[in-house]
C-alpha cells in the first residue's frame, strides 16, 4: 500500500460523445480513486496522499474503457 504522495492520470475512453466531459470527470474520478483505496491500492485520496489528478476525455467506439496511470511523488 502506497502512502507517499501520489499524482493520477486518468483518461476515459468513450463509445460516442453523447456524455458532457464535465460530468464524466468530475464524478468518474471520485470512483476510480475510491475504488483504488478499497482495494487497498493507496491508504486514503485525500489532499494528503493524493497531490494532483490529471484528466481526460477521448473516444473509442470498439473498446470503451478507463486507463489509470499512478506516479509516486519523491
Amino acid at each position: 500500500m502506497h502512502t507517499t504522495k501520489l499524482l493520477f492520470t486518468v483518461r476515459y475512453y468513450e463509445p460516442d460523445r453523447r456524455r458532457d466531459v464535465d460530468n464524466l470527470m468530475a464524478g468518474a474520478a471520485m470512483v476510480v480513486l475510491d475504488a483504488l483505496q478499497n482495494h487497498g491500492i493507496m491508504k486514503g485520496d485525500g489532499q494528503k496522499y493524493v497531490t494532483s489528478v490529471n484528466t481526460s476525455v477521448d473516444t473509442d467506439r470498439h473498446r470503451p474503457r478507463v486507463e489509470v496511470d499512478i506516479t509516486s511523488e519523491g
